[in-house]
């Protein structure tokens, strides 16, 4: 890899300059360039300009949020992956974040989980904070509660999807997904290669019929495959 471009996007200066000299003093991400915008309009034309390899983008910020940021670099300049960072871990933040084409979600407060997370991102890997898939999980249950409710005291004229049934390694994989874990730690856990990581979870979107890991969580939750009360001692 030769030498990274960073973009870091916040309002607050005080946080943007701390974040940007973090991720600049870190050995592990090798040779870089950092750069800093100061809201979604002055990031999307630095993206447009000079595309980065990575934005870490705040949400909330004036003239352009970063959920419209990251739709439009998404989609301007598809080869950028932008990861999230906020104090913002509600669904009507959440969702939308992923669904303008985040590669992955981080809370502020989090920092010891920065750099293993732009390492995942760039790496083409999800990377979802612990807290975040909490979020992700309680949003398909709601999901499937109101689905529920509306089909009490009627016939569902719905066809039901149905799905093959998940291979056990495949099944823990997504368990162990399901608590925000990225390749390398779910191998750790699980005692196997990335390689047999990356496998196990492409044989479950393919099952589920998901194309991301975003989606495969949710899926595998809408299912009853995982749930907010497993914890890593289950697997």
């Amino acid at each position: 890899m030769g030498r990274l471009r960073i973009l870091v996007v916040d309002d607050d200066q005080v946080l943007r300059d701390g974040l940007s000299a973090l991720i600049g003093f870190d050995s592990s991400l090798g040779d870089k360039t950092m750069i800093t915008a100061r809201d979604g309009q002055e990031a999307l034309v630095r993206c447009i300009a000079d595309p980065p390899d990575l934005v870490v983008m705040d949400i909330r910020m004036p003239r352009m949020d970063g959920i419209e940021a990251t739709r439009r670099i998404v989609r301007e300049r598809p080869g950028v992956k932008v990861l999230a960072l906020s104090t913002l871990t509600t669904q009507e933040y959440v969702a939308p974040m992923l669904a303008a084409g985040a590669s992955g979600y981080l809370v502020k407060d989090r920092t010891e989980e920065l750099i293993p997370a732009i390492h995942a991102v760039l790496a083409d890997e999800f990377y979802i904070s612990p807290r975040v898939s909490d979020v992700l999980v309680r949003m398909a249950l709601a999901k499937l509660d109101a689905e529920s409710t509306g089909e009490q005291g009627a016939s569902s004229t719905r066809e039901e999807k149905t799905y093959p049934k998940l291979a056990p390694q495949e099944l823990s994989a997504v368990g162990w997904l399901a608590h925000g874990f990225s390749n390398a730690e779910i191998a750790d856990a699980m005692g196997i290669s990335v390689g047999s990581v990356k496998s196990y979870l492409a044989k479950a979107g393919e099952k589920l019929a998901t194309r991301d890991r975003v989606q495969l969580l949710i899926r595998a939750t809408e299912l009853g495959l995982v749930h907010p009360a497993i914890d890593g001692a289950s697997h």
